[in-house]
């Protein structure tokens, strides 16, 4: 069981965005905050956090890889049923070279 408050990489879609003279991929990708003592307020403060951190961030990317955008797409907080866990949502949409 991991400690909370935790940052975990959630669901990743990747699909082809390839133009005529581009090879390029598009990602919807989600970052999941858990939280349990603090509640939802600490897990909307660190989903804060990492939002100011990478909403438009120019990221450096290895293995030929360049990142042509990343931004916010939206966010869902919620309580998971039977669980005192307080999971935050953050979805971005990447596009890559």
């Amino acid at each position: 069981r991991p400690v909370l408050p935790c940052v975990a990489y959630g669901e990743i879609d990747s699909r082809d965005y390839s133009t005529a003279s581009e090879r390029g991929e598009e990602h919807f990708l989600t970052i999941e905050v858990w939280s349990e003592e603090g509640g939802r307020k600490l897990a909307q403060d660190i989903a804060v956090r990492i939002l100011a951190l990478l909403d438009d961030a120019p990221l450096v990317l290895g293995g030929g890889i360049a990142l042509v955008s990343l931004f916010y797409r939206n966010s869902r907080s919620a309580r998971p049923a039977k669980g005192k866990q307080f999971l935050t949502e953050i979805r971005f949409r990447a596009v890559t070279e």
